[in-house]
């Protein structure tokens, strides 16, 4: 976009903000409105490049329930209360060891140092199914030469218990056994029930809550939605789109309002269609966010707050030199200001998506991206506004240099004997800091443009833009535009 397009592209109004109040809206109507519910193969491909990226909100985080993190505490045997109950249990100890009536004399084979290390042990598997292994490991079936039972006892054998230590296996009495790794019969009983007939070295798997019975929704309902959240069409982020891949649509409707048009679509089609909860949980697994304009964040500072103590140290002079800057920059803006130069400041605003309306055919139809470029006079706060859409030309540093361009022909005709001219304007480098825009600068004035401070621009024309965003909301009461 050259400078000559600009000037016969690029509407632009020179009106001062006391008055753009009572300015009039236009509207402009769209012959059709035919909302398009198929999903195309590029939505296709970006849905599945980003399904393994975070979504907006925050996902299920089942490790941080109090349900589990008691279970985990009790696995690894630490004190812990039941969740249902209330009720407390204590922390694993050692128990103390069989008496001296001990057959198999089982304090004298294994020292207390040894039975430590093996309480140690066993609760540090921290799962249940590993510490049932652990047991059918230590226990053997013994094997009488002579046993009488009677028809259809259903007494099972006897079990000998072990402990392996120096690799040496070490046979001990059942209560030592339990006190050595506090624990009752219970467990010992399923392991006993759990084991494998034909192989007794294995135990069954845990099958607690892991039944096969759960309802599952058909995969084509699902994909319906999907389907449908693709055919909204994306706008490009304002801030931030240099190192941010998330996707934006117009917020001018909720997800209550994007799932009541599909559940309507899905009837005319005479289909089942996915409650709002399922639909609002997709809606939040994709990388997609409702778009509301906002005002930039210095990164730096967001950065220095959110790091930890031991960082921040680190970045401490950086930051002071960095608040520095920021302090110096605004004393030469206010000492611009009350200068006799002109000074003005200019900013692209955010994407305007057009059309707009409240009703679900504008919703889907695809959006004509319109970039409003403003220059703002801080001293008369005087604004002019050039607008073009995304067919007449991008955002660039060369379209940006053709308005900057046009201002000061138009200036220079206005204010002859005003021979300096002062800018003011964020930091972004795709725009105002390459050689063509310093091209167009050197076109018409000696002195080049100042830059604040990234994150602390303060523009004023920002009040500009604010206004034009609350005209919008304001005539989109009364109709489309």
């Amino acid at each position: 976009m050259n400078s000559d397009d600009s000037v016969k592209d690029a509407n632009y109004v020179n009106e001062s903000l006391s008055s753009s109040t009572s300015s009039s809206s236009s509207t402009c109507s769209t012959s059709s409105c035919d909302s398009e519910t198929s999903e195309t193969e590029d939505a296709v491909e970006n849905r599945k490049e980003n399904s393994n990226v975070r979504g907006k909100k925050r996902k299920l985080g089942p490790e941080k329930w109090k349900k589990n993190l008691a279970k985990k505490l009790r696995n690894i045997g630490e004190a812990y209360t039941n969740t249902k109950s209330k009720k407390a249990y204590p922390k694993r100890e050692l128990q103390p060891p069989c008496d001296e009536r001990c057959k198999l004399k089982c304090f004298n084979k294994i020292s207390e140092e040894e039975r430590t290390n093996i309480f140690k042990m066993y609760w540090a598997l921290g799962s249940v199914q590993r510490q049932r292994d652990f047991i059918n490991a230590c226990m053997t079936t013994v094997k009488p030469k002579y046993r009488y039972t009677r028809e259809g006892s259903t007494r099972r054998p006897n079990n000998a218990f072990y402990f392996d230590v120096k690799d040496q296996r070490n046979r001990s009495c059942k209560k030592f056994f339990k006190n050595t790794l506090c624990i009752n019969d219970r467990p010992i009983r399923t392991v006993l029930s759990k084991r494998d007939l034909n192989h007794p070295q294995f135990v069954q798997e845990d099958l607690r809550g892991k039944h096969r019975n759960h309802i599952k929704l058909d995969e084509e309902i699902k994909e319906s939605i999907r389907q449908h959240i693709d055919s909204v069409p994306r706008i490009p982020s304002h801030y931030c789109r240099s190192n941010t891949n998330r996707e934006f649509i117009e917020g001018g409707l909720t997800v209550a309002d994007l799932h009541r048009s599909y559940k309507k679509l899905r009837q005319e089609a005479q289909k089942a269609a996915g409650n709002y909860v399922l639909y609002h949980k997709i809606f939040n697994e994709e990388y997609i966010s409702f778009f509301t304009p906002k005002k930039d964040q210095c990164e730096f500072c967001v950065s220095h707050q959110n790091a930890t103590e031991t960082n921040k140290e680190t970045m401490k002079d950086k930051l002071e030199k960095h608040l520095q800057q920021k302090e110096l920059s605004r004393i030469e803006k206010q000492k611009d200001k009350e200068s006799e130069n002109f000074v003005a400041v200019y900013d692209l605003q955010a994407v305007l998506p057009c059309p707009k309306g409240h009703t679900s055919s504008f919703y889907y139809i695809s959006k004509l991206n319109v970039f409003n470029f403003t220059v703002y006079d801080i001293k008369t706060n005087a604004v002019v506004c050039y607008v073009w859409n995304e067919a007449q030309g991008n955002r660039g540093a060369n379209e940006i240099g053709s308005c900057i361009l046009n201002y000061l022909e138009d200036l220079n005709n206005a204010f002859a004997n005003k021979t300096d001219v002062i800018f003011f304007s964020d930091n972004c480098a795709g725009q105002q800091k390459k050689q063509i825009f310093v091209v167009y600068v050197c076109l018409c004035c000696e002195k080049f443009a100042k830059y604040l401070i990234t994150g602390h621009t303060q523009n004023e024309g920002d009040n500009a833009h604010s206004l034009i965003e609350r005209n919008i909301k304001k005539y989109l009461k009364s109709g489309p535009i």
